[in-house]
């Protein structure tokens, strides 16, 4: 099959594509950024409004250019490649036309993120808006997006969404520190930080660069074109193989070209040695049989899924949010960032890995009340450890004192296990594309009101933030809300898990 057919038919799938909706995310991260330049008098031209594009130039960007490919890659095994696993389209034709259709949408993406920043700028940016260096500040966005979701589409077709999203987190750090180094060239993750430098006028940590230094004699677009070419680079280059794109490797599973039909060959029975023995065939531990354990199944259908990538990833960011502001601001702002991107990742990840089999698993004899309070239960987990190692790293870091550092932790805690509660009922009852507009909006709203001075008025309304809010008058109210709201959702989530085998 053609190459053009194939992006064909790539754009068609990508039409009720989750994948092809998250870069709607870019205009309102890019909103969120304009309101803090707004509210941080750094300059009243344009130049200091461009300067907070850098937290989208250094991580936000590139992990959901790496989240927007994941996601699609995931649709992919959800619907069995919708039958082009077994149409005669190798993986290089198929890659290269999801790389393509994805970089359209990476493009809107990058867009939508600047013109949110613009829009909320103009508000307070005096002079005449510089459109040359916009459109470079546009160009260089794209490529660098690009070459990481080159990287996350790779490993995303191996390993899976989380494993991509944990490298493209390595990949952000990595840039982030090499970025002005002079061995900067030989550091494919440092190319995309280092176009932005002059035409950002930030430092990699976002710092404002003074107008003597050296970093302003950056050239951008060669490094932006070298972006590019590596993103075309890791999706040609690859090692032969006879399977078809997307095809898992497993024992037992069928080739497109293995015979069928009457004329071929019955395949060779293994006789199991239990067949021959007099004894039942459950698991047992000496001479007794084990009951099933539905949190020992759950545990087990994501053994091979790398669910430490999470905790990783908060962790990294936490950190390198450090070279941008002291460890004591970076413990205040994970409740109100951190910990609302955890409370929806986690359920999108865990359900996206049980969806398929839920009926399956519902035809066993344990009942799937106990599957679904199990699920819960590794949501609940994997949740809390993502905010909780964060913060005890950065008390330590920020030498804060016990008493805030239990309130600190348990307010993040009790908030993230509540929110991520509802995020699993809504992913379980109406879909991931609610579940995911959910998380980035609530996480839009933490950051706009539990990042500023709205938070003193409208924190009552705004529960992804109320792990910042650590009052006495403010605790009285959120603790025991977030503790009824997470019983329901305990009881939610049952109802739910039956509603899904059904």
């Amino acid at each position: 099959m053609s190459l053009p057919r194939v992006v064909r038919a790539e754009a068609l799938r990508w039409r009720r594509d989750v994948a092809a909706w998250l870069p709607l995310g870019g205009v309102v991260v890019g909103a969120g950024l304009g309101v803090l330049s707004s509210g941080v008098h750094t300059g009243s031209g344009w130049g200091a409004v461009l300067a907070w594009l850098n937290p989208w130039a250094v991580f936000v960007g590139p992990m959901l250019a790496v989240l927007v490919v994941g996601v699609s890659v995931t649709g992919d095994r959800a619907c069995r490649g919708g039958g082009t696993w077994w149409r005669p389209v190798d993986a290089l034709r198929a890659d290269v036309a999801k790389l393509a259709v994805a970089a359209v949408f990476l493009l809107a993406m990058d867009l939508l993120a600047v013109m949110g920043v613009l829009g909320v700028g103009a508000t307070h940016a005096d002079g005449v808006l510089p459109a040359l260096r916009v459109l470079g500040v546009v160009v260089v966005l794209w490529s660098g997006s690009l070459c990481v979701a080159a990287v996350g589409l790779r490993v995303a077709r191996r390993l899976g969404v989380l494993a991509a999203l944990g490298v493209g987190a390595v990949w952000c750090v990595i840039g982030a520190l090499a970025a002005e180094s002079r061995v900067a060239w030989f550091i494919p993750p440092a190319w995309a930080v280092r176009a932005t430098i002059p035409l950002l006028g930030t430092h990699a940590n976002g710092v404002r660069l003074p107008r003597s230094s050296a970093l302003q004699l950056i050239q951008p677009f060669p490094l932006a074109l070298a972006c590019i070419l590596l993103a075309v680079a890791i999706v040609v280059v690859r090692p032969p193989q006879s399977r078809p794109s997307g095809v898992p490797q497993r024992a037992g599973h069928r080739r497109p070209t293995d015979r069928v039909g009457p004329g071929a060959p019955a395949p060779l029975r293994t006789v199991d040695d239990r067949e021959h023995r007099t004894e039942p065939v459950e698991r047992a531990v000496g001479r007794r049989a084990v009951r099933p354990s539905a949190a020992g199944a759950v545990a087990a259908s994501l053994r091979r899924t790398p669910m430490w990538i999470l905790p990783a990833a908060s962790l990294a960011l936490c950190l390198l949010m450090t070279r941008w502001q002291s460890p004591d601001r970076v413990l205040v702002i994970v409740p109100v960032l951190v910990a609302p991107v955890v409370a929806f990742v986690a359920p999108m990840a865990l359900w996206g890995r049980q969806r398929p089999a839920w009926r399956a698993i519902a035809s066993r004899t344990v009942p799937i009340e106990r599957i679904a309070g199990a699920l819960a239960l590794m949501n609940a987990v994997l949740a809390a450890i993502s905010v909780v190692v964060p913060l005890v790293v950065l008390s330590l870091l920020a030498g804060a004192r016990p008493p805030r550092v239990l309130l600190i932790v348990g307010l993040g805690c009790l908030t993230v296990l509540a929110v991520s509660a509802w995020q699993l009922v809504l992913e379980m009852s109406v879909g991931r594309v609610v579940a995911l507009a959910v998380g980035i909006v609530g996480t839009f709203g933490s950051l706009l009101i539990g990042g500023s001075g709205l938070g003193t008025v409208f924190w009552i309304v705004d529960p992804w933030s109320w792990g910042a809010f650590g009052s006495p008058a403010q605790t009285v109210v959120t603790v025991p809300v977030m503790l009824v709201a997470l019983v329901l959702a305990w009881f939610a989530i049952a109802r739910c898990g039956r509603r899904a085998a059904a």
